[in-house]
């Protein structure tokens, strides 16, 4: 089983990886030679190669798109037709945090799915990057991540192999959930003795729940233990447990609790993801939706007497009208005196500072968002990085304009809506990054003074909100 486990790839596939590569070589001298073709499919390069699969950047001829294809190692027809059906059932399956399944198709003996190109890295790298992520921004990737396995598990599919490297981060760290079912698939077509080694070659025993573990069917709650190993193992950087082999881990799991070896992870997260290590599925959450719902709580302000922000009415409507008569400053306020924030959450002086909107040294903000109006989404997103790294390290003020951005970029991608599908989901994930980046410069300020920012953090999110359903809503 051990010389099955450290097997190389297929003599078939490696013939295949050595033809991509000679044809996009011979490409970069004679840009008139055709790039290697599978189905319809022009290969520009092999991005990854796992224990089931070898993953390559394509490009739709059809569409002029850019896509990524899957090529799944299939072990005879059976398992063929498994995966076909499993592909076509993913392919109904929208969500702004899932890979988009465009379609399956046939090479040889194999099965490939044609999927969403995500250009960036997975979430095992980047927790793994020097310096190490902070636990806000690994707990903010993994509730979009679980956003997305909530809305899969609506649909009554479930992943089946959850792991930090089937979530996929784009430039903006975006998450997306990938290969929902598939080695799950492969692992039960192969031989009895094989599937053992299948599970460690393929990264998914140390993520198996212990009912999986003890040969039960895997549903939903065995997919939130995997999604609470991973979050663990990425904010640790060490498995809450650990076993060469089925019987291993089990044990460890029943005899142990999770390891905990990081101190700048609050106690506060580890105690949410406990709940989903309860070794008794019953015993976790009801479902994604509610444990994801309490990551959510570990990242919003207390609000005295209420245990979420308060949400105001009118704030699309707003937002409609900013479509069609250009967009207003500001934070979004309440029509009456009870609904004004603090005063002091507005720093009045902060267009006369140093980095603010006046200083000419600066990117002036009108000029962003003029550019954002007339559809320049990627250069006014890059535009505007560049000026906030700066205000951040000179200590300028930030949050105001930051929402502006949020806001500019929301109106361009639903005034885009129908016309420019691309453009419109580029404007609203890009919304969604501004949105959350001024919520969490407001969670800050909420740590260093007695201001309460709840209702600025609710307008925030209103904007992310109104995002995820364009990105919902254009991807369909």
């Amino acid at each position: 089983m051990l010389s099955e486990v450290r097997r190389t790839r297929p003599p078939h596939w490696e013939k295949l990886i050595n033809q991509v590569a000679i044809a996009a070589g011979t490409k970069i001298v004679e840009p008139s030679h055709p790039l290697h073709q599978i189905g319809r499919f022009e290969a520009i390069g092999t991005r990854g190669v796992g224990g089931f699969g070898v993953v390559f950047e394509a490009r739709d001829p059809e569409l002029d798109r850019r896509v990524a294809l899957k090529l799944c190692q299939t072990r005879g027809p059976e398992a063929a037709e498994t995966l076909m059906n499993e592909a076509r059932l993913l392919a109904r399956l929208t969500h702004p945090n899932i890979v988009t399944i465009y379609e399956p198709g046939r090479h040889d003996d194999d099965v490939f799915f044609v999927m969403e190109y995500v250009n960036g890295v997975n979430a095992h790298r980047f927790s793994r990057q020097d310096p190490a992520p902070s636990w806000e921004r690994l707990v903010d990737i993994y509730r979009g991540a679980g956003r997305g396995l909530a809305a899969a598990h609506d649909a009554g599919i479930v992943h089946g192999d959850f792991k930090p490297s089937n979530v996929l981060l784009d430039q903006q760290l975006w998450p997306r959930v990938a290969d929902f079912g598939l080695a799950q698939v492969m692992i039960d077509h192969a031989p009895d003795d094989e599937q053992e080694g299948l599970r460690q070659r393929a990264g998914t025993l140390p993520y198996m729940a212990p009912e999986v573990l003890r040969g039960q069917a895997g549903g939903a709650r065995a997919d939130q233990w995997s999604f609470c190993v991973s979050l663990w193992e990425s904010l640790e950087d060490a498995l809450p447990y650990e076993g060469w082999t089925s019987g291993e881990l089990l044990a460890a799991i029943e005899r142990e609790q999770p390891w905990a070896m990081n101190p700048e992870v609050p106690e506060a997260v580890r105690a949410v993801l406990r709940v989903g290590l309860a070794e008794e599925p019953s015993e976790r959450y009801p479902d994604m939706h509610a444990l994801v719902a309490a990551l959510d709580g570990l990242r919003q302000p207390v609000v005295e007497g209420r245990s979420s922000p308060p949400r105001r009415g009118g704030f699309l409507g707003a937002m409609l009208l900013a479509c069609g008569v250009g967009l207003g400053g500001g934070m979004m306020l309440g029509t009456g005196p009870a609904d004004e924030p603090d005063r002091a959450t507005i720093d009045p002086a902060s267009e006369r500072r140093p980095g603010g909107l006046h200083d000419e040294k600066h990117t002036s903000l009108e000029q962003v968002i003029a550019a954002i109006e007339l559809g320049n989404i990627e250069e006014a997103n890059a535009t505007w990085e560049a000026e906030d790294r700066v205000r951040a390290l000179n200590g300028a003020p930030r949050i105001m304009d930051d929402f502006r951005v949020a806001e500019a970029f929301l109106a361009a991608a639903m005034a885009l809506q129908g016309r420019d599908s691309e453009k419109s989901q580029s404007a609203a994930r890009k919304a969604i990054v501004w949105a959350d980046r001024t919520s969490e410069l407001l969670r800050r300020e909420q740590g260093r003074g007695p201001q309460n920012y709840a209702l600025q953090v609710a307008d925030a999110e209103e904007i992310t909100n109104a995002a995820v359903d364009i990105l919902v809503t254009e991807r369909r």
